[in-house]
């Protein structure tokens, strides 16, 4: 789905995948802030704190904080902002495993509205576990003992997901002819970690793809997007 900047926006498609706007036009242009702050306003590092301490402590993974976001009403996810989104899955993912229900969300902010502080409590084992996060990282790639399916040089087409809201290949490479261009390792699968059947990496692979067979007005040049094994198939077959 693509139309002409000036000419309106067309969400039909964005009711399947608010998120996947690649190739979308009619947005305007991208705005760089000269000196960019990590931060526009306190809360959104707060927020940040709140997404890496929940899922630090088990309480939902990676891909199910990407999941939510992907679930947002289309009008509502574009208003939101980006840590807007990220505050919505934090809600929406405690809802989900019952630490706090929708009715104390709503008390809360009522709350704050009228003034009250917020109640406070410091947790160093909370506060040490964010500092080796950040500063070690928590990397997705699994050892993995079986061969890539694909080698380098392959010809594969991106498979087709009819009404599949969340899965990390675009809309707008299903269906599409490209080239293996390198193997990466096996990384955590994130279809089946998303839905809580366990992590089942795979290979992961760079893809080319030419920009003309992407978009009908692209451009023929390179687009390289990394993709896992499930979300290719062979060219002869497709």
């Amino acid at each position: 789905m693509r139309r002409r900047a000036g000419s309106g926006i067309l969400l039909r498609d964005m009711t399947v995948r608010p998120h996947d706007l690649g190739g979308v036009l009619g947005f305007g242009p991208v705005p760089i802030e000269t000196d960019e702050p990590v931060f526009h306003s306190d809360w959104e590092g707060s927020v940040v704190a709140g997404i890496l301490s929940t899922i630090g402590a088990g309480l939902y993974n990676v891909d199910q904080f990407r999941e939510a976001i992907d679930e947002m009403d289309p009008f509502f996810y574009i208003g939101a902002g980006y840590y807007g989104r990220w505050l919505h899955t934090l809600e929406a993912n405690c809802v989900k495993v019952g630490v706090l229900s929708a009715e104390e969300i709503e008390e809360r902010m009522h709350a704050v509205a009228v003034g009250v502080a917020p109640q406070t409590a410091a947790d160093p084992a909370i506060a040490d576990g964010l500092r080796t996060l950040l500063r070690e990282g928590a990397p997705a790639t699994r050892p993995l003992d079986r061969a890539p399916r694909f080698a380098v040089g392959a010809p594969v087409r991106g498979r087709v997901l009819p009404g599949e809201r969340h899965s990390r290949i675009p809309g707008y490479a299903q269906g599409k002819p490209g080239v293996v261009h390198r193997v990466h390792d096996a990384y955590v699968f994130p279809d089946s970690n998303r839905r809580g059947e366990g992590e089942s990496p795979e290979h992961v692979y760079s893809v080319r793809f030419d920009g003309a067979d992407l978009w009908p007005d692209g451009e023929a040049r390179a687009v390289f997007i990394d993709l896992w094994e499930s979300y290719l198939e062979p060219r002869e077959a497709a």
